[in-house]
């Protein structure tokens, strides 16, 4: 592994983690003290005072949040719907279906999201609905990205 990729897997992680403990409301503390690991140690890493973090504070904090280690990264299925952004013109009708579906879904499953992760997910599904799916809403695609917390 070359230093450019492995700096960006680092950062990935970072992110990740960093992202992960904010939608569940955690601080640091509470993980390093729930997962056991020394003081600052999550928290040097997410702010960059550690540039690697150790693998066994990685597992533990896995451990702690009851998630599978392969959850801090990019998977190959989401890295499948990663569409460069190019500059054509918004589809209204995709986005606003993409964006209705998507409140609908959102009150079915009773899930509340921020505004920012909402749009995140129009993204996505726009996106990925426009590349795969003829502009046509991909609602499977739209349901998987909410079930798997793919936002």
């Amino acid at each position: 592994m070359d230093l450019a990729r492995e700096a960006m897997d680092t950062n990935i992680l970072r992110k990740r983690l960093s992202y992960i403990l904010k939608k569940n409301s955690l601080t640091y503390t509470e993980v390093e003290k729930g997962s056991n690991i020394p003081r600052s140690s999550l928290r040097n890493f997410i702010n960059g005072t550690v540039k690697e973090p150790k693998l066994d504070v990685i597992l533990a904090v896995g451990k702690f949040l009851k998630i599978d280690i392969s959850e801090f990264l990019p998977t190959n299925e989401s890295q499948n719907y990663q569409i460069e952004s190019d500059s054509s013109p918004l589809d209204e009708d995709l986005f606003a279906e993409c964006s209705t579906n998507l409140a609908d879904y959102l009150k079915t499953k009773n899930i509340e999201l921020t505004l920012s992760l909402a749009l995140e997910v129009v993204r996505k599904v726009y996106e990925y609905s426009q590349k795969y799916s003829n502009s046509k809403l991909d609602i499977a695609f739209l349901q998987w990205c909410i079930d798997k917390k793919k936002y």
